[in-house]
């Protein structure tokens, strides 16, 4: 059976999971230990020396004060954004996967086959263009400092010892910041278009139930026709039990996209 959710963000799921702010197969302590600490460094550490930097620096420049607090202000968006996956990650795998249970692709028509195959390209795209655009803008921001004259860094972070004192430390603090930023640059960014995909999921389900709706006069009918062999009396029975049946199945559908 197909599981339109994983087909739709396999990119997503994969790089959350592998920065652990994602619940995996088997859930483990381990596994959340490795997020909160992933977690606590990349959003919460780094941003801390970003601003104690500036509030030890007597002659700072307010454009480096600007570009700096930009991240710092970001930083504070990924705090609400990021830690639910972490605190409540079963949860949260459990409502995105809400649609890629069977019930919502068991339908054999192939109308409704197209919108759930629409839906699952339109996601990956969005993804992937996402997730391209991102990459390209970490790179050109973590390797401006490798073009800029001198010992610099992307952030401006408090240290207690000179980070510049020799290429050994440098490359050293270096790598550490682009590490740090890698991880609420790309896995942050997933986020956006998940959500915008699950949603358009739902839409796809409206569009299968107008579908099922418009055309339940002729399903019914096919039902009657493999019933063929009924007298006129039960022929009609039948047909208003069949019509309940269809119109249940729909409200049923209904409620299910709602839930």
């Amino acid at each position: 059976m197909r599981d339109i959710i994983k087909e739709s963000f396999s990119i997503n799921l994969s790089i959350m999971r592998a920065l652990r702010f994602y619940p995996g197969e088997k859930d483990s302590y381990l596994h959340k230990i490795h997020g909160f600490v992933m977690y606590f460094i990349c959003i919460i550490f780094v941003p801390t020396l970003i601003i104690v930097k500036f509030l030890m620096d007597e002659n700072f420049d307010i454009l480096q004060l600007n570009y700096n607090f930009m991240f710092v202000a970001e930083a504070v968006s990924w705090i609400t954004k990021l830690l639910p996956f972490l605190i409540n990650g079963q949860q949260i795998k459990k409502c995105i996967h809400y649609f890629g249970v069977p019930y919502f692709a068991l339908s054999k028509e192939e109308r409704h086959k197209r919108i759930l195959d629409d839906c699952i390209k339109v996601c990956s795209r969005n993804s992937l263009v996402f997730l391209t655009g991102c990459i390209i803008s970490y790179v050109s921001f973590v390797t401006a400092p490798l073009f800029a004259k001198g010992y610099t860094f992307t952030l401006d972070l408090w240290l207690p010892f000179d980070a510049t004192s020799g290429p050994t430390v440098y490359y050293s603090v270096y790598m550490f910041i682009t590490i740090t930023i890698l991880y609420p640059a790309v896995g942050g960014t997933l986020v956006d278009p998940l959500i915008g995909g699950l949603a358009y999921h739902a839409t796809g389900q409206i569009k299968i139930l107008k579908d099922n709706l418009q055309h339940l006069c002729n399903h019914v009918e096919k039902e009657i026709e493999n019933k063929n062999n009924l007298c006129s009396f039960n022929q009609k029975t039948t047909k208003f039990k069949i019509m309940y049946d269809q119109m249940k199945k729909c409200v049923d559908h209904h409620d299910a996209i709602l839930t």
